[in-house]
C-alpha cells in the first residue's frame, strides 16, 4: 500500500513536471536589457574590475556580462538618428522600441512626430505578457518610449498618462511624483496610502490632473513602494514606484529600496505565468546618470548592480529554451577611459615609497586603482551636496581634501583642491581616469544576443539599432 502511494505520488510529480516543461518549451520570451549610457569602455570597466582587481568579488574573475558575451553573438551597433551623429535616450530608445529612425527627444514617434507602434504594444496585442523595469523613473526616456507617444521627452505628465493607458503587466522603477498632484497630498482620503511610502517627505508632486492618482489606484495594479512589499507581491499586475524621481544611486541607497536584480526576478516570476510568453525591458538607467556626473565609483556600483540582474536573466533563460536575451546600450555617456600620465614631485616620491608600479616615472593605472574605485562609498553628487551645505568659512582646501579622502580613499594635494569639485576631478586623474565630456558621445555600442534553444543567435556583425527591433519582432511575432 505504501509502495503504491509512493508510485502514485512520483507519477503525479512526473506528469506535473512534464506539463511545466511543455509549457516553458512553448513559451517565446524576449528580454531586452539596456545599460543606459553603457558604451564599450563602460562595459570594459565592469569586465576589467571583475578580472583584474586584486580584491575582485568574482571568484572566477568573470563578470556575468562577459560570460553571456562569450556564449552569445556580438554586434557593433550604430544608433544615429535621422539627421544627427550624436543621440539622446529618447531617440535611441524609440529606435530600439519601434524600429524606425527618429529625432532626439522623440518618445515613441517617428521623424514626422507621428506615433509608431512599439514591440511592447505589438506583443501585448498578440497576447504576450509585458514589462518595463528601470533604476531611474518610469517616465524617463528609455522606459517611456516603449509605452508612450509624445513629441518630446519633457512631457512627463502626458507620458505618465500614456503609460497608464498602455498598462504593461509589470512596471517597476521610480516616478511617483508624476502620478501625484499637490492636492492629492493634502487629501485626507489618501493619507493611509502615503503613510506607507517611506520617501513621502521627499515627494514633489508633478501631476497636472488631481484625478490621475485615483486612476492609478483603480487601474488593477498591485501598488508597491519598497523592497519588502515588492518581494511579497503576487501580481498579476504590478506597479512599483520606489522613489519620487529616480532611485538613489546604489552607492547611496538604503535597504528600503529594491535592487535591479530584485525587480528583475519579481517581473520574471509574474510574466513567466503567461503561457504564450512575454516581452520584458530591463534598464540600468542610473549607469548613465553616474557617467553624466563623471563619477566612476558610482558608475561601477551601478554596473555591478546591472551585472547581478544579468545573472538573474541568464538563470531564467537557461531554464527556458524559448528565451531570446539581448543586452545592449542606447548610447555611450561621458567618454570614460583609463590613461597613463608622467609623474613628478611629491606624488612621484609618494608612489615610489609605497611600491606602486611605475615605468620610467609614468603611472599606467595599476590594478589596485580598480579596487579604489570600488571602495568609494558615496556618490560625487552626495559629496558635493554635503559641501554646499557647509558654512562658507568651512569650505577650505583642507576640508575638500578630507571629504575626498574619506569617501574615495585618495589623498589629493592641497594646491589641487581649492574646492570640492576640483578635488574630485584631481582624485579622478590620480586614479588614471579621463572623461571626455559630461554628455553623450557618438561612439557606437555593442549588442549581445543569446538565442532560443541554447546557441548563439545569428545576427549581423554590424547593424543599426533599429535592426535590433526587427530581430525581436521576427522572433516574437
Amino acid at each position: 500500500m505504501v509502495r503504491r502511494k509512493l508510485f502514485v505520488f512520483i507519477a503525479v510529480l512526473f506528469f506535473a513536471a512534464a506539463r511545466l516543461s511543455a509549457a516553458t518549451a512553448a513559451q517565446k520570451n524576449v528580454i531586452l536589457v539596456i545599460g543606459d549610457g553603457t558604451g564599450p569602455a563602460v562595459m570594459a570597466l565592469l569586465m576589467q574590475y571583475a578580472k583584474l582587481a586584486p580584491d575582485s568579488p568574482y571568484k572566477d574573475r568573470l563578470s556575468n556580462l562577459e560570460k553571456i558575451m562569450g556564449a552569445g553573438s556580438l554586434s557593433f551597433v550604430f544608433n544615429t538618428p535621422v539627421d544627427t551623429v550624436a543621440v539622446d535616450s529618447a531617440a535611441s530608445g524609440t529606435q530600439l522600441a519601434a524600429g524606425v529612425k527618429t529625432y532626439p527627444t522623440a518618445v515613441g514617434v517617428d521623424a514626422q512626430g507621428g506615433p509608431v507602434e512599439t514591440i511592447l504594444e505589438k506583443a501585448q496585442k498578440a497576447g504576450y505578457g509585458t514589462g518595463l523595469i528601470t533604476t531611474v523613473y518610469l517616465q524617463d526616456a528609455t522606459p517611456a518610449v516603449f509605452a508612450a507617444h509624445r513629441q518630446s521627452r519633457k512631457y512627463y505628465h502626458e507620458i505618465a498618462v500614456d503609460m497608464l493607458k498602455t498598462k504593461p503587466d509589470v512596471m517597476l522603477g521610480g516616478g511617483l511624483n508624476y502620478y501625484v498632484s499637490k492636492n492629492n497630498l493634502k487629501d485626507s482620503k489618501y493619507h493611509n496610502i502615503f503613510e506607507k511610502v517611506h520617501y513621502a517627505a521627499a515627494l514633489d508632486p508633478q501631476a497636472k490632473d488631481d484625478g490621475l492618482f485615483e486612476k492609478v489606484l483603480k487601474s488593477g495594479y498591485q501598488l508597491v513602494f519598497d523592497k519588502k512589499t515588492l518581494l511579497n507581491a503576487k501580481g498579476p499586475k504590478l506597479l512599483g514606484l520606489f522613489a519620487p524621481q529616480a532611485l538613489p544611486f546604489v552607492i547611496d541607497r538604503k535597504p528600503a529600496y529594491p535592487l535591479l536584480k530584485d525587480m528583475t526576478q519579481k517581473a520574471l516570476d509574474i510574466l513567466a505565468k503567461n503561457k504564450k510568453g512575454f516581452f520584458l525591458m530591463v534598464e540600468g538607467g542610473a549607469i548613465d546618470w553616474a557617467a553624466h556626473s563623471n563619477d566612476q565609483g558610482a558608475m561601477l556600483k551601478e554596473l555591478l548592480e546591472f551585472d547581478d540582474a544579468l545573472a538573474v536573466v541568464a538563470d531564467f533563460a537557461a531554464a527556458r529554451p524559448g528565451t531570446l536575451v539581448i543586452i545592449t546600450a542606447d548610447h555611450d555617456t561621458g567618454g570614460f577611459g583609463f590613461n597613463y600620465r608622467a609623474l613628478s614631485g611629491a606624488e612621484l616620491e609618494q608612489k615610489k615609497q609605497a611600491g606602486y608600479p611605475l615605468y620610467e616615472n609614468t603611472d599606467y593605472a595599476a590594478f589596485q586603482n580598480l579596487d579604489k574605485i570600488a571602495a568609494q562609498h558615496r556618490s560625487f553628487d552626495a559629496i558635493i551636496k554635503d559641501w554646499e551645505a557647509l558654512p562658507a568659512k568651512n569650505k577650505t582646501a583642507k576640508t575638500a581634501q578630507k571629504m575626498v579622502k574619506d569617501a574615495l580613499g585618495v589623498e589629493v594635494p592641497e594646491e589641487a583642491a581649492p574646492d570640492i569639485k576640483a578635488a574630485l576631478a584631481q582624485a579622478t586623474r590620480m586614479l588614471g581616469i579621463v572623461w571626455a565630456t559630461r554628455q553623450h558621445t557618438a561612439e557606437p555600442v555593442l549588442a549581445i544576443f543569446t538565442g532560443p534553444a541554447g546557441g548563439p543567435y545569428p545576427v549581423p556583425a554590424v547593424m543599426h539599432s533599429t535592426q535590433i527591433n526587427k530581430i525581436m519582432e521576427e522572433y516574437l511575432l
